[in-house]
């Protein structure tokens, strides 16, 4: 009789430990993505003035890689998150609003990510989930993941397309972001695509498809998109 309930008890441990009663949980942090045109939510078909172009824009397509999510304190990385590849799309809402698990009691004071795709990752060919090449963000095993996608018209009739990438040297395009911040559960982003498209004239550069020197320049110009709240 002793010995059939010692059974159950340790049947009922083990049972209780496959349901993850006794599994050890992290705290969750919430990110927010912020696409914006100066103060306003950008939203896909709107247009907007801008005071470089002299003209008013609309953006049909905006998306972008952000990658390599990290957590400082002090200057020493406590936490870099796993696979944090993000695909941001202004028509994909679901897609700017993100969360992941970080261990229970994590301090931080600073976070860092990249802007677009590391040239290891590039390295290691296609990947899943948002990296799948059928998230329309991939050219070729050379060139790479495309960081970031615009497209879109002016008010006059006139198309524009950046499609900013590229991994190898002397044109790889990602970079590192920094932002100080204190420990908590929400981190929001603004990405302010008027500093992109008054950074340069339509005019001299109205396209990139493929790496190399512009892609490069565009590329360090979109990096300035980003702030912390």
């Amino acid at each position: 009789m002793g010995s059939t309930i010692k059974k159950l008890c340790l049947c009922t441990v083990l049972l209780l430990f496959s349901f993850g009663v006794f599994a050890q949980h992290g705290q969750l942090v919430r990110l927010g993505f912020r696409p914006l045109y100066a103060t306003e939510t950008l939203q896909p078909g709107k247009y907007y003035y801008s005071e470089t172009q002299k003209d008013s824009i609309s953006f049909s397509t905006f998306r972008m890689y952000l990658s390599g999510l990290c957590f400082y304190d002090k200057g020493k990385k406590v936490y870099e998150a796993p696979n944090s590849y993000y695909l941001l799309d202004i028509n994909d809402t679901a897609s700017l609003n993100r969360q992941l698990e970080i261990p229970e009691g994590l301090t931080y004071d600073e976070i860092r990510f990249l802007f677009g795709i590391d040239d290891t990752t590039n390295n290691e060919g296609i990947g899943s989930g948002d990296l799948d090449p059928s998230k329309g963000m991939y050219w070729a095993w050379q060139t790479g993941y495309i960081n970031m996608k615009l497209e879109g018209a002016t008010k006059s009739g006139k198309e524009f397309q950046f499609h900013l990438g590229g991994f190898l040297k002397p044109y790889s395009s990602f970079h590192e972001l920094r932002f100080k911040t204190a420990t908590r559960d929400l981190l929001e982003i603004n990405i302010d695509i008027e500093k992109f498209v008054n950074s340069f004239s339509f005019r001299d550069i109205p396209m990139i498809m493929s790496p190399g020197e512009k892609a490069v320049l565009l590329s360090q110009k979109a990096a300035l998109m980003f702030s912390l709240l």
